[in-house]
C-alpha cells in the first residue's frame, strides 16, 4: 500500500496525488491519502483538502495506517531530516531513481509513506488516460451558470489567461521564491498565441472545426482590481480590445478550475492551478503558452514542470 500525504492547495494536491497514483497502478498495489495536514490552519494562506470536488477512487487513510507506515523511530525520523533539510531533497519535480527505489520496496513487500511535491508530468504519464478519469469533476456541484458558460467556451476558440497575483505579491516568502508573470510576458503570450491560432486556420493538418474561428478571451484571476486597471490601457487594448473576466462571478476555486479547462487553449501563470486547467484541456489542438521560469530560485528546481508540447516565453 501507499499512503500519499497531501500538502499545500488544490494544484499541488493534484500533483501528489496523480504521483501516489500512478505509482499504485505500476506496482500492483493501493494508494490511500492522508489528509491529516489540513486539520490545523497555521499558514498565511490556508489551505483545505480540495480532491473532494473529483470522482477520486482512493480513500482515505486512517490514522492507525498512517501512523503504522510512518513511525519509523528517531533514527528514521532523523535521516528524513537530513535528506530533506540539510540536503534540500524535497522532491520538488520528477526524480526516477526515487519513484524506482518506492518500486523496489513494494516488490518486497514493505508499504509506502509518500510525501513530496512531484510536480512534473513526467510522475504520471505513463497512466494519462485513468490520471483524466481520476480528476473528472462531479458535475451536481455545478449550478446552471457554470453549466452554460461551460458550453459556450467548447463552443468558442476561446482562450483562458490566468493572472495569479494574491500572495505572489503580497506575502515577502513567496513573492520572493516565485514571483509574479510581469505584464510584457501576458502581452507576448497573447500576442503569440493569436499568430498561433491563425496558423491553425489555414493548416490542413488541423483536426477541430473550432479552430476556423477567431479567439476570445477569458480571465481568470485572484486579483480583479489588478486586471481591469491593466488591461484597460492603451498597450492591452490594442493587443486584446474585448476579453470576459471570469472572476468577477466569484466562482469557486474548483469552479473556476473547471472552466478554465473547458476553453480550447490557455496562457498559464507560474502556478499549479493554471497548469492543471491547461492539462485536463482536451482539445488535441490546444496551445499552452507557459512562463520558462517558474520560480526565482537557482539552479532551477523544477526542470520538468512544462510538458514538451507547451511553449515557454
Amino acid at each position: 500500500m501507499i499512503i500519499t500525504k497531501l500538502k499545500g492547495g488544490l494544484g499541488n494536491q493534484m500533483f501528489q496525488y496523480a504521483t501516489g497514483f500512478a505509482l499504485a497502478l505500476k506496482n500492483k498495489t493501493q494508494q490511500k491519502i492522508d489528509i491529516s495536514n489540513y486539520d490545523h490552519v497555521t499558514r498565511v494562506t490556508p489551505r483545505k483538502f480540495a480532491l473532494n470536488v473529483f470522482n477520486i477512487s482512493s480513500p482515505i487513510a486512517l490514522s492507525e495506517e498512517i501512523s503504522g507506515i510512518n513511525n519509523g523511530g528517531f533514527l528514521s525520523k532523523l535521516g528524513n531530516f537530513i535528506n530533506q533539510k540539510i540536503l534540500r531533497n524535497y522532491y520538488l519535480d520528477f526524480h526516477p531513481d526515487f519513484l524506482n527505489k518506492i518500486g523496489n520496496k513494494i516488490t518486497l513487500g514493505k508499504n509506502i509513506y509518500l510525501e513530496g511535491i512531484f510536480q512534473s508530468e513526467k510522475n504520471f504519464a505513463e497512466f494519462t488516460p485513468q490520471i483524466r478519469q481520476e480528476f473528472t469533476f462531479k458535475k451536481e456541484l455545478f449550478d446552471e451558470k457554470v453549466k452554460q458558460l461551460s458550453e459556450v467556451l467548447q463552443k468558442e476558440n476561446s482562450v483562458s489567461i490566468h493572472i495569479r497575483r494574491g500572495d505572489y505579491v503580497h506575502d515577502k516568502k513567496t513573492n520572493k521564491y516565485h514571483g509574479v508573470c510581469s505584464i510584457e510576458y501576458y502581452q507576448e503570450a497573447i500576442k503569440l498565441i493569436k499568430e498561433k491560432i491563425n496558423q491553425q486556420k489555414t493548416s490542413s493538418n488541423n483536426t477541430s472545426n473550432i479552430n476556423i474561428i477567431a479567439p476570445t478571451f477569458y480571465i481568470f484571476t485572484d486579483d480583479e482590481k489588478w486586471v481591469t486597471e491593466t488591461f484597460a490601457k492603451k498597450e492591452f487594448n490594442e493587443i486584446i480590445p474585448t476579453h470576459t473576466n471570469i472572476s468577477k462571478n466569484h466562482f469557486k476555486d474548483y469552479e473556476e478550475l473547471y472552466l478554465m479547462s473547458q476553453c480550447q487553449h490557455q496562457i498559464i501563470a507560474n502556478s499549479s492551478f493554471s497548469w492543471w486547467g491547461a492539462w485536463l484541456n482536451k482539445n488535441s489542438d490546444k496551445i499552452i503558452i507557459t512562463p520558462k521560469k517558474w520560480v526565482n530560485k537557482k539552479p532551477n528546481p523544477h526542470p520538468n514542470i512544462i510538458p514538451e508540447t507547451w511553449i515557454k516565453i
